[in-house]
């Protein structure tokens, strides 16, 4: 689940959001996803209400096009990372998991970088030379449980209320005109702009999809690209 020491325990967020979100409704994972091309990677996500679109990392200032392509897929976007996101996007129209940074460090600081590349243990108590899948969730729950119950909790409350969803979904992306300008260009939201301001989206940057397209998402482990699933309109 986390054998890679190019990550920092903030990825476990994203782990831990989807496991405690399944406890109210199954997610699903899309596993057929376009790499590669920024103008189409966000098209297998049409169909599905909610989008887990989180970084792996907690940077300020660092926002990638996970959380464009919730908003281009129709959906709404629950995003974790850059704390100043609402400089670059409208905080209304996603939910934000505001994790704190205490602990983010805290976690951090049990599973520290070395000067030079090779083994990087984590420092916390487990039953071999790595530790287990269920031994790494045990020890992040407890860390991140009580951060993500009130995301959790706007998720459910948005879910069971459709003037609340669709007020959330019919939010303007974009608010910031500027977001061109100055330093802007030089982070990860320029590409993401670029995209956003040349499709065919509508003035807010959002579309709402009538029906699900493409291929059936195949249920897997938790990945960016996790969404609970849009209930089919009946036919009258």
């Amino acid at each position: 689940m986390f054998n890679s020491t190019r990550y920092e325990t903030d990825a476990f967020v994203r782990h831990m959001f989807f496991l405690q979100l399944s406890e109210y409704k199954p997610c699903e994972r899309i596993t057929d996803c376009p790499s590669g091309d920024p103008y189409t990677g966000f098209k297998c996500m049409v169909g599905y209400k909610f989008h887990i679109t989180m970084e792996n990392t907690l940077i300020d200032g660092y926002v990638s096009e996970k959380l464009f392509n919730g908003a281009l897929g129709g959906g709404i976007p629950i995003y974790f990372g850059a704390s100043d996101v609402g400089k670059y996007v409208n905080e209304k129209s996603f939910i934000h998991c505001d994790v704190s940074r205490e602990v983010i460090d805290e976690m951090r600081s049990f599973y520290p970088r070395r000067p030079r590349q090779g083994d990087r243990p984590f420092l916390f108590n487990y039953s071999s030379s790595w530790p287990t899948d269920k031994e790494l969730l045990s020890w992040a729950d407890k860390y991140l449980r009580p951060q993500l119950d009130p995301c959790v909790k706007r998720v459910v409350e948005l879910d069971s209320n459709d003037e609340d969803f669709m007020s959330v979904l019919n939010e303007p992306f974009i608010l910031n005109k500027d977001i061109m300008s100055g330093v802007y260009p030089l982070k990860g939201v320029a590409l993401a702009y670029n995209l956003l301001r040349n499709l065919d989206t509508g003035n807010d940057f959002v579309t709402v999809p009538e029906r699900v397209t493409g291929k059936r998402p195949q249920k897997g482990p938790v990945g960016s690209n996790s969404f609970i699933k849009r209930q089919p309109k009946k036919r009258e």
